[in-house]
């Protein structure tokens, strides 16, 4: 098992998928909220093209964006990480702020659009590691049980 931030056991892959998982269940919700708002302010349904669906698009994305950062940012856990026994930290074992965790989102799409090989790392790099934890300098670990998990 390969050890960050000082000695903390790196999180494996499926531990991340698994919290991820957790996590997108409560993003379906986060989205129907928003998609809600918008049909009540928009007064109809969105249009399939033009601006508002752009805007609507934009919207949802920063939506799921803030979902995720905030909770990084705010004890370095979404709700599937404290369910599977995850935190995230920077690289100086530091909570995570808002603008990095944004970033660490919108990197790990682009790990996943890469054919999923930048999640997959954690399985052959030697500190266990996804590409966006190193492009953001940050790291998953796991938190022994009775430590804020």
């Amino acid at each position: 098992m390969h050890r960050l931030a000082e000695g903390a056991p790196a999180a494996g892959l499926l531990r991340r998928l698994i919290s991820w998982i957790y996590d997108a269940m409560l993003v379906i919700g986060v989205v129907f909220g928003v998609a809600l708002a918008a049909v009540l302010l928009y007064g109809e349904a969105i249009p399939a093209t033009g601006w508002a669906n752009a805007l609507f698009r934009l919207i949802l994305l920063a939506s799921v964006g803030l979902f995720y950062a905030g909770f990084i940012a705010h004890g370095g856990q979404t709700p599937g990480m404290r369910a599977w026994g995850i935190r995230a930290l920077t690289d100086e074992r530091q909570p995570i702020p808002l603008h990095l965790g944004l970033l660490r989102f919108l990197f790990g799409w682009v790990s996943l659009g890469l054919l999923g090989l930048g999640w997959l790392a954690v399985l052959w790099r030697s500190d266990g590691r996804a590409w966006h934890d190193r492009w953001t300098g940050t790291q998953v670990v796991r938190v022994p049980k009775g430590d804020g998990v």
